[in-house]
């Protein structure tokens, strides 16, 4: 069984009413679909520290 699958299962067991909260540095493709199964009418929030230099 695979993470999507994982998290799909483990989803399915939890309580209909919830709230849920899901944290990434990252928007990767499987965290976007973690979040369409897991999540109902996400609110993405995006942080970027202004900055004079690259890293």
């Amino acid at each position: 069984m695979g993470f999507a699958e994982t998290m799909k299962s483990i989803v399915s067991n939890l309580p209909k009413e919830r709230q849920t909260m899901l944290f990434s540095a990252t928007q990767t493709k499987s965290i976007r679909e973690l979040a369409l199964v897991s999540l109902e009418k996400p609110v993405y929030i995006s942080v970027h520290e202004k900055s004079n230099t690259s890293t």
